[in-house]
């Protein structure tokens, strides 16, 4: 589904001014909604979307708890200038130690006494800070009452009523089925979420009384809840550029420029191009150019290698919309390599939501020769890039970041990746592809010393000073 399809479609139908009691729901929703739709017509990956659930998740949700007990937001007893809201997700640096790599390279250059941090999830792997909260507790209200039936909801009418409204909208504009149930649900956790959180961060928010709050991905319903909060008591939010965030992903992208509660103060983007290509509200969202700390760090620390004996070194970089299929083309790409006795190695990089099912892929591709596959945090990206002449993927924000590696790009065809990578293709001399032979020729054709000299529009430099600079007003 092309972006600007949905925003009309938004806007023809006055969705965000859609209510249930009280609660304007569509800038929550939207996201994932979107998503379902863009990705309707593809062929489903019934391997790739599995999520599995374990006994062990049930003891980490348990630990979690008691964690944010004893650790609790709530406990916090000083007031507090900037306070970081770190991913639950862990990054290695050289020297083996863990760190977020949103937050933690911004906090060594403030000073210890003007900020404290928080775990939105608690990690050990992340090295230590000044304070260290867990922001489980503040969920607790909304877990217990996520447990509550349907059937006894109050709302449970008017929410039926508001989602067989949306689904006809979506039948008679798009022609595609998207069952009233699911709208429930959507709205329905939204709104639990938001009427429970919204609540809890008050109160907290209170009593820490920060001058700004810094975190990566704004429109998690936690962060669009602390966004509300936040505005309502005149304190900054302020989200860090996490991905692709142009004129094709739709939480950065709106018609109107109406004043949306749930949005953050300010977005701190890696470089001219993100900040141009999104159609965020300008007026109420400030966006500044600031650059990417972790990407800065990587191609300081991580060199291209030169390839001497001419093996072509190949990086896929799965995804989970598209891993059956993905995973097809690669190992039919090997068949041709093998027929036509084509010198390759190859490096299958999994996305981190498939860690947890790597098995059928790993199955798959182990019985091949000349294949890596990695599916271990640990090993850094950037590593890759380095050792690698081409890189293979669909509309991974990891291969804007293969641009400073002369990588040759290879793109997955679809809707999707023409929305999202159309600039690789005009600006970086990317290529797309649709089967595994389409690939092979075009691989088959590569010339070894590729280098594409156009300016790096997507990552400015000197990130730390930028950033730096722009938190003085806080800190001071």
């Amino acid at each position: 589904m092309k972006i600007d399809d949905f925003l009309t479609f938004e806007k023809k139908h006055n969705l965000f001014s859609k209510k249930i009691s009280e609660f304007s729901f569509w800038g929550y929703i939207r996201f994932e909604l979107n998503t379902k739709l863009t990705y309707s017509n593809n062929k489903k990956n019934e391997n790739g979307f599995v999520k599995k659930r374990s006994l062990k998740d049930v003891f980490l949700f348990i630990k979690r708890l008691i964690s944010g007990i004893i650790q609790s937001p709530y406990n916090i007893n000083c007031e507090n200038k900037i306070l970081f809201l770190q991913s639950g997700i862990s990054d290695t640096l050289t020297d083996g130690s863990k760190i977020c790599r949103f937050t933690d390279l911004i906090i060594d250059e403030i000073p210890y006494n003007s900020q404290w941090v928080s775990d939105v999830l608690v990690s050990n792997k992340n090295r230590h800070r000044i304070v260290k909260y867990n922001f489980e507790i503040l969920r607790i209200p909304y877990y217990f009452a996520s447990l509550i039936r349907y059937k006894y909801f109050s709302l449970k009418e008017e929410l039926y009523k508001i989602s067989n409204e949306i689904s006809k909208y979506i039948y008679d504009d798009f022609n595609i089925e998207v069952s009233i149930d699911y709208l429930f649900n959507l709205i329905y956790k939204a709104y639990i979420r938001h009427k429970f959180l919204l609540k809890a961060y008050k109160k907290f928010l209170k009593k820490a009384n920060p001058k700004c709050i810094i975190y990566e991905c704004y429109y998690t319903v936690d962060h669009m809840c602390i966004n509300e909060a936040a505005r309502e008591m005149e304190i900054d939010t302020i989200e860090l550029q996490h991905g692709v965030a142009d004129g094709a992903h739709i939480a950065y992208n709106f018609i109107e420029n109406s004043k949306y509660l749930f949005l953050p103060s300010k977005v701190y983007f890696w470089g001219k191009y993100w900040m141009n290509s999104s159609r965020l509200p300008v007026n109420y969202c400030k966006k500044l150019v600031t650059g990417f700390p972790w990407y800065d760090y990587n191609v300081r620390n991580y060199k291209h290698v030169e390839n001497n004996d001419n093996v072509c070194r190949i990086l896929v970089l799965s995804q989970p919309t598209i891993t059956d299929q993905l995973l097809n083309i690669i190992c039919e790409l090997i068949d041709w390599f093998d027929t036509n006795n084509f010198k390759f190695n190859l490096i299958y990089k999994l996305h981190p939501a498939e860690y947890r099912n790597s098995n059928f892929i790993i199955n798959k591709l182990k019985i091949k020769k000349n294949i890596k596959i990695i599916n271990d945090s640990k090993i850094s990206i950037y590593s890759l890039f380095a050792n690698s002449d081409i890189q293979i993927g669909l509309n991974s924000a990891a291969l804007f970041e293969g641009v400073y590696y002369n990588l040759k790009t290879y793109i997955f065809d679809s809707d999707v990746s023409r929305e999202y990578m159309q600039v690789l293709v005009d600006k970086y001399d990317a290529n797309y592809f649709s089967c595994s032979k389409e690939l092979f020729n075009l691989i088959s054709n590569f010339k070894f010393g590729f280098e594409n000299t156009c300016e790096n529009i997507f990552f400015e430099g000197n990130s730390i000073d930028k950033i730096k600079s722009n938190l003085l007003m806080y800190i001071q």
